[in-house]
């Protein structure tokens, strides 16, 4: 009877076994055509061929295409979380997904393309949001995304590119609105070899290091910027004639001569390597390239926001000993000061203002702002930087009602001989005046714009 007893008992647990993997098999079928159906519409209706076939006069045959709202989710949607998605909905939560999934799907290929220097690259399915990281911001922010700054050494090795957008909705292949979009990039590069792209970067780094040397030990953010930023002054002359490189790295480090983007670019990377945030500012933004812009630096501190425009520091003059002037006028300014600048329009603030912004903007941090014009304390601002060794000093006036009496008082007044006599100074020497942040500077000696 045992005996008998365990043969039924066996026989009874092979078919618990069958039964068991049966029902798994069909619960595991049913999460999986369930998770394909709550994806369908991320799926694309039609293969790349088809693309092809389509866009066969706007892109060459062996150009790569990009589901953007496809290739880079599939399933991978369901599990993606993030602190954003706290307090969202469900709903929410699976769209900022797919925003988030194939922004930095899209990002990478984007990378890719550049890195492999491909000719061309076809996205479909790009979401409008997404477009800054072909232009030159997320749209509305003012703040730089554009891949091709984003990428180690930027990309130097790209001459230019050109875009083509489109809709593929009339060809009726297409299921959803958001996948009729077509971007085509079309990219241009300089006739480089792997090994001259690696030999540039090199040197890159070889001049970028060489401003880090000079950053003194255990410095501050402040004293880091300071640095970095006379150095980019001394070593950059502004040009946008003469060179391929004007808007890169490569023109700004390494051959000494760049526009804005360059030593916008410059400061990050460096800033970067010593070790801080630092991100680019882009004016004027719009959601197609626009060569007008303006672009400059955020200092990303903690608690706030501070701005160094590099390149407007860079006043083109030379003091009598041949050696560039350093400007400090756009040296931390806050976002309330810059936004008040022509050319330097931002978008709403990621951080909230500086309750007491004197750590950073240089004149406050320097002791050389004043809330008031008395000829004497211009001339103890003047002394303390002509004992330190400057040739060309700089006053600021917190309130622009101060500034122009200051104007008045040393230029007209002849207030300046009774500052110059203070220094014990009586040879030649010129002035400039900035109506943008209040500055007077007075320059000894003679000096040559450069600029």
């Amino acid at each position: 009877m045992q005996r008998n007893d365990r043969k039924r008992g066996s026989c009874g647990g092979i078919i618990t076994v069958l039964f068991l993997f049966i029902a798994a098999f069909i619960l595991i079928t049913f999460l999986r055509d369930r998770k394909a159906l709550k994806n369908a519409d991320l799926r694309p209706s039609v293969s790349s061929e088809k693309v092809r076939e389509y866009l066969e006069e706007y892109i060459d045959p062996d150009t790569r295409v990009i589901f953007a709202q496809y290739d880079g989710i599939q399933e991978d949607i369901d599990s993606w979380q993030s602190p954003e998605a706290a307090g969202m909905t469900e709903e929410e939560r699976r769209d900022r997904a797919e925003y988030r999934l194939s922004s930095d799907y899209l990002e990478k290929e984007i990378r890719r393309a550049l890195r492999n220097r491909e000719r061309q690259i076809c996205v479909i399915g790009l979401l409008s949001s997404e477009k800054g990281y072909m232009n030159n911001s997320a749209p509305g922010s003012g703040y730089d995304n554009s891949v091709f700054r984003t990428m180690p050494y930027s990309t130097f090795w790209m001459k230019s590119f050109e875009a083509y957008s489109g809709s593929l909705s009339s060809g009726g292949l297409w299921r959803q609105t958001w996948e009729d979009s077509c971007y085509v990039y079309t990219f241009d590069y300089f006739d480089l070899s792997g090994e001259e792209i690696r030999d540039m970067e090199n040197r890159i780094d070889e001049a970028a290091d060489e401003i880090i040397a000079c950053i003194p030990p255990d410095a501050d953010l402040w004293q880091k910027c300071r640095t970095i930023h006379d150095e980019l002054v001394r070593r950059i002359t502004y040009d946008n004639d003469s060179g391929e490189h004007c808007h890169d790295l490569y023109g700004a480090l390494v051959e000494h001569r760049a526009v804005c983007e360059g030593y916008a670019l410059a400061f990050r990377y460096i800033l970067n390597r010593a070790g801080e945030a630092c991100d680019i500012v882009v004016s004027d933004w719009k959601e197609e390239a626009d060569p007008t812009a303006h672009a400059w630096n955020r200092i990303s501190a903690p608690t706030y926001e501070e701005y160094i425009d590099v390149t407007w520091d860079d006043i083109g003059y030379t003091d009598g000993s041949g050696n560039p002037v350093v400007s400090y006028d756009y040296f931390g300014l806050t976002r309330e000061e810059m936004t008040a600048i022509d050319d330097h329009n931002l978008g709403s603030g990621l951080f909230p203002e500086l309750s007491e912004p004197e750590v950073f903007n240089y004149y406050r941090h320097e002791g050389y702002l004043l809330t008031e014009y008395n000829v004497w304390d211009v001339a103890e601002v003047f002394r303390r930087q002509y004992e330190a060794g400057s040739s060309c000093m700089t006053v600021r006036f917190a309130d622009r009602q101060s500034y122009q009496t200051a104007c008045t008082g040393l230029m007209d007044g002849g207030g300046m001989d009774q500052v110059l006599d203070v220094l014990g100074y009586y040879g030649t020497f010129w002035y400039t005046s900035n109506d943008d942040v209040c500055t007077i500077t007075v320059g000894l000696g003679s000096y040559l714009e450069t600029g």
